[in-house]
């Protein structure tokens, strides 16, 4: 790990490190929040373009855990494996060309168990990325354009410019996130009869431990003999 240029400025004694930016004197807790408002402000301007801004933005404000994120990439890889052994020709040329029916038979191949408004909103997602880049029914489109996931330099447009992630992705990643919340509704559900206001401190709600693992040992009980 290479040493920082400001570390003969973090003096073990108490006093404020510093550091001198233009002739001027900067407190580092000033450089560094500053530094944490441009990131957060970043993922906000963004996260309606990027998922994965997005999914970064709603774990670091604590809306949904890192494991969405971790489920997204699983599944977007997953169909893009899917997509790929439908033309093998094309995975061994290079060309990474597929057309829009080879797509559709992965999706409900990778799909067959999920509800089918779920494959339905990933055709959809398909099918708009199909249109955007003014590709026919019968035409073929680029994997690498399909999946997306950020900021990603077109080789076949003009010029290769930057285009960001693709519908498929985002559809993807909405499929996983409500799929969360709805286990999240769950749990809460079979968890706010035993939630109880502290006696101690005004407002705060408290569970018991083992109101929590009864709850939750019975739930698995009565799923697993579905």
């Amino acid at each position: 790990m290479q040493e920082t240029l400001y570390k003969h400025k973090l003096i073990p004694n108490g006093n404020r490190a510093q550091f001198v930016h233009q002739g001027e004197d900067h407190a580092v807790e000033m450089e560094l929040s500053k530094l944490c408002y441009n990131f957060w402000h970043s993922l906000k301007k963004y996260r309606h373009a990027e998922p994965l801004c997005d999914i970064f933005l709603e774990v670091l404000e604590g809306q949904i855990p890192r494991q969405v994120y971790d489920y997204t990439k699983l599944a977007v890889s997953v169909l893009r494996w899917r997509v790929t052994a439908q033309d093998p020709t094309a995975a061994a040329t290079g060309s990474g060309l597929v057309t829009f029916n080879q797509i559709s038979s992965a999706v409900l191949s990778a799909m067959a168990e999920q509800p089918s408004n779920n494959w339905r909103s990933v055709l959809y997602a398909v099918n708009h990325t199909f249109k955007d880049q003014n590709i026919s029914a019968h035409g073929k489109i680029n994997i690498d354009l399909l999946f997306a996931e950020e900021l990603t330099r077109d080789k076949g447009a003009s010029g290769g410019e930057l285009v960001g992630s693709s519908f498929l992705v985002k559809a993807i990643q909405r499929m996983v996130v409500c799929k969360f919340n709805d286990f999240f509704a769950v749990i809460e559900a079979l968890l706010l009869p035993y939630v109880r206001e502290s006696s101690l401190v005004p407002g705060l709600s408290l569970l018991r431990v083992p109101d929590i693992i009864q709850v939750l040992k019975k739930f698995d009980a009565e799923y697993n003999n579905k």
